[in-house]
């Protein structure tokens, strides 16, 4: 059980493999409401100070790079 609340100093999102080329090997839900998620979630870790660790691998890969939508 935790002993103190989640504060931006105790706790960090970390976003894996958010890469372009990803958005066309998920079926479940759309790909533009996959990336509106993403950025939702990237702007209110922005809002509250959360520190925001977004990984996509390499630019050159067969994923490519991460959304622009999603970069600072």
């Amino acid at each position: 059980m935790l002993s103190s609340a989640l504060t931006s100093e105790n706790s960090a999102i970390v976003m894996i493999d958010h890469a372009v080329g990803f958005g066309n090997v998920f079926r479940s839900h759309d790909v533009s409401l996959h990336v509106n998620n993403t950025v939702g979630l990237a702007k209110t870790a922005s809002v509250f100070g959360i520190p925001l660790v977004l990984t996509n691998g390499a630019d050159t890969g067969p994923t490519a790079h991460c959304s622009a939508s999603c970069r600072p």
